[in-house]
């Protein structure tokens, strides 16, 4: 029976640790010499097109190990297939060979290799600096989350994490992270409510600023009024890159459920500060992620504030 890897996120250290870890559980070290490949890119390019090595790699995959229950291991770097990518009006001549070769290559892992005894290791390594991040929604990242294994190792504070998940609507990985930093030590609720409320005013803020550039550009008074001077809480002070982020997630959300967001923060913080006088306090770790499942799928209501 065939194994698919994929290996991904900034922290190139863990990820080579569970690399080498894989292959170790596979390959002894006598047997790599026939039975373990690479495939990677070559500099100055940092990602590798499977277009170039489509055909090599079905091979690899494909071929039986000329020794008795012995797998093949095989590992491709940084497949340009897996990361996000700038959005074309129209599609080049070039756009649709690589198509195809990715159809060909799903088709392949998700049949015929199924039946080989080999194994596949994908990294992806991750610099969201330079805009290089996987495509959690791409049809190779989605294939190997429902017939293989995914793997995410991240140096990004817990807080970066919990506001880019917030960002793309990731409701399993927020609330994997909420919990993954909820339990880490006693004042991280605090800290978690101060993140999501900062996050919910920059969303705000964001849509204000779509609709509202032109005028805010020359209206000096309104800008004042729209946004605070705290460099925290203003988005017109924040770096272009994390800027734009907002604005494009600003897009996800509508003004309605930011605003019953609000709402239900403000009771989020009573139970966060409870008195004497309260006879019954809800459990705040339920109530969270609650809330944050209803807000990144969109269905707050009035009714559960």
């Amino acid at each position: 029976m065939s194994e698919i890897y994929l290996l991904h996120g900034d922290n190139e250290a863990s990820i080579n640790d569970a690399k080498l870890a894989l292959i170790s559980k596979h390959l002894s070290p006598e047997l790599r010499s026939h039975n373990y490949i690479e495939f990677s890119s070559t500099a100055p390019r940092w990602s590798i097109s499977l277009s170039s090595i489509h055909a090599d790699l079905i091979s690899e995959l494909s071929m039986l190990s000329l020794l008795p229950d012995t797998k093949r291991v095989v590992v491709a770097y940084n497949l340009s297939e897996l990361y996000q990518k700038a959005r074309r009006r129209t599609k080049t001549t070039d756009d649709k060979k690589k198509s195809t070769h990715l159809e060909y290559l799903l088709e392949f892992l998700s049949g015929p290799f199924q039946h080989v005894p080999n194994v596949l290791i994908l990294v992806a390594i991750e610099d969201h600096g330079k805009r290089r991040s996987v495509n959690k929604k791409s049809p190779l990242y989605s294939l190997v989350k429902k017939i293989g294994l995914v793997q995410e190792m991240s140096d990004k504070p817990l807080a970066y994490r919990l506001t880019d998940a917030l960002l793309t609507q990731n409701t399993s990985q927020c609330i994997k992270v909420f919990r993954q930093w909820f339990t880490s030590h006693e004042k991280a609720r605090q800290s978690i409510f101060r993140t999501v409320l900062n996050d919910i005013h920059l969303l705000l803020q964001a849509k204000i600023l779509n609709a509202k550039e032109s005028a805010l550009a020359t209206d000096k008074r309104l800008k004042e009024i729209l946004f605070p001077k705290e460099f925290q809480g203003n988005i017109l002070q924040q770096h272009s890159y994390r800027r734009k982020k907002f604005q494009d997630a600003a897009l996800l959300y509508s003004t309605t459920q930011l605003s019953y967001a609000l709402k239900y923060l403000v009771r989020l913080n009573t139970t966060l500060y409870p008195v004497q006088q309260d006879r019954y306090v809800p459990d705040l770790q339920v109530m969270f992620e609650l809330f944050l499942l209803r807000l990144t799928t969109q269905t707050l209501n009035p009714n559960q504030i």
